[in-house]
């Protein structure tokens, strides 16, 4: 029961459910129901009933990759309002492709790309924003008219180790860099999506003997 409202008619008089209301706006009477229908009687003496029917509304949500690689979502599914259901479980993939600059052309590289897969920790629902849903989590009245919601999956930027090591004749390796001109460089980086990657080098000093003759 959405509710219940109490008037007064006079005896044997005809009495309609949408006596106090037959307007079909979605949320005119209660939010995410519509009016549909209602019954009809004669008052009798004892006092009588009349319904007025109304329909949930249904709504739909779209499953947005945000940068996935692979992978597919249905999107046609009906939800109604004031109904509980669980979001179906993540299908996407999202893999970032490294790429491995070996940043001089004497240098030696074995590898010239890695993927990384990122890891999907749920559901926003702007592109650039906080998560709201994990996978598989409960959700109701997301929306309260007939619309379409759009979530976009949410992927964590993994911690991600390069052991991958060029060699370069008389330098020395000191890691990788954004920057193809950096002077430091790390092993460590954060992926969310593809990026290119610069070994930095540093020049191997060598020790020499300088003799003095007379």
């Amino acid at each position: 029961i959405l509710g219940e409202t109490t008037i007064k008619r006079g005896y044997s008089e005809k009495v309609y459910g949408e006596d106090i209301g037959c307007d079909k706006t979605i949320g005119r009477y209660y939010t995410g129901y519509i009016y549909s229908d209602c019954s009809e009687l004669t008052v009798s003496s004892e006092g009588d009933t009349v319904y007025r029917y109304f329909e949930p509304i249904s709504y739909s949500i779209e499953f947005d990759g945000n940068g996935a690689t692979s992978g597919d979502m249905t999107n046609d599914t009906e939800y109604f309002y004031d109904v509980e259901y669980n979001l179906p479980i993540n299908k996407f993939i999202k893999e970032s492709r490294v790429i491995l600059n070996k940043n001089a052309e004497d240098a030696e590289l074995d590898l010239s790309s890695i993927n990384v897969e990122n890891e999907f920790i749920g559901w926003s629902k702007e592109k650039e924003s906080a998560v709201i849903y994990k996978d598989s989590d409960s959700f109701k009245n997301i929306k309260s008219e007939n619309v379409t919601e759009k979530l976009y999956a949410n992927w964590k930027a993994n911690d991600f180790s390069i052991s991958v090591i060029p060699e370069r004749k008389g330098y020395i390796f000191a890691g990788w860099s954004e920057n193809p001109t950096d002077k430091k460089g790390s092993t460590s980086f954060k992926i969310t999506s593809d990026k290119e990657l610069y070994a930095v080098w540093i020049p191997d000093s060598q020790e020499y003997t300088i003799q003095i003759l007379k």
